[in-house]
């Protein structure tokens, strides 16, 4: 169910993201299909999606234990209302002319509406 505070922070995350972040690409692989006249798995390509993301954040020395938390993992934060695709651990981010994996997603929210994810990204 949507909270009053959705109501409020939903729009107000998308706003600010918007205002302060970059400019960045997700690529999400296509899922696979099954050719049945030939017997054959296709494997998809890679889609592109344009997406406003905050600028890429470094993890604090004390946040990193080598195990979750590599040296030279970074996190951002990505509005959740409005975009196209769903990040998950398949999506890779390009910003800034290099191109990040997301090792976890945490989704930010108070109700059912996700204000925003917040992506740990690994070179």
């Amino acid at each position: 169910m949507t909270t009053e505070l959705d109501a409020k922070v939903v729009p107000k995350v998308a706003s600010v993201l918007n205002r302060v972040g970059v400019s960045a690409t997700l690529l999400t692989r296509d899922s696979p299909a099954f050719d049945v006249e030939h017997g054959d798995v296709i494997h998809g390509g890679e889609t592109e999606t344009s997406v406003t993301i905050s600028p890429l954040l470094e993890y604090t020395e004390d946040t990193i234990d080598g195990d979750v938390v590599l040296r030279g993992d970074c996190y951002c934060f990505i509005a959740g209302q409005g975009l196209a695709v769903t990040p998950t651990e398949d999506t890779k981010v390009a910003v800034s002319g290099q191109t990040w994996q997301v090792v976890s997603i945490e989704t930010l929210r108070s109700g059912d509406d996700i204000a925003a994810y917040r992506l740990q990204l690994r070179r």
